[in-house]
């Protein structure tokens, strides 16, 4: 990951673990869909069915990290425009906004 665009010097992270929250929440989704359709039933129990399906959601687990981070890196630019930046340190290209 990149700490500034290579364009524009927009800084992308404050700090690296900023986020964490957004991650988290989005990881626990992608993971708890499948348990749930389980659950209700939405699935067959069909034990290859459900290999088979369980593979293919895998794979798309893996493939989507970078964009479900990319997301977690926007979500964490938009909290801090709106809300402000609630950590009272100067970001690292304020002066080229001024």
């Amino acid at each position: 990951m990149h700490l500034q665009c290579p364009a524009c010097n927009l800084q992308l992270l404050k700090n690296q673990g900023d986020t964490w929250a957004f991650l988290l929440v989005f990881d626990r989704l992608f993971l708890l869909l499948p348990i749930i359709a389980i659950f209700f039933g939405v699935l067959p129990r069909d034990i290859p069915f459900l290999i088979v399906l369980f593979t293919i959601w895998g794979i798309g687990f893996l493939k989507t990290t970078p964009n479900r981070y990319g997301l977690c890196v926007g979500l964490d630019y938009w909290t801090r425009i709106n809300w402000g930046d609630l950590s009272g340190r100067k970001p690292i290209n304020a002066e080229i906004g001024e």
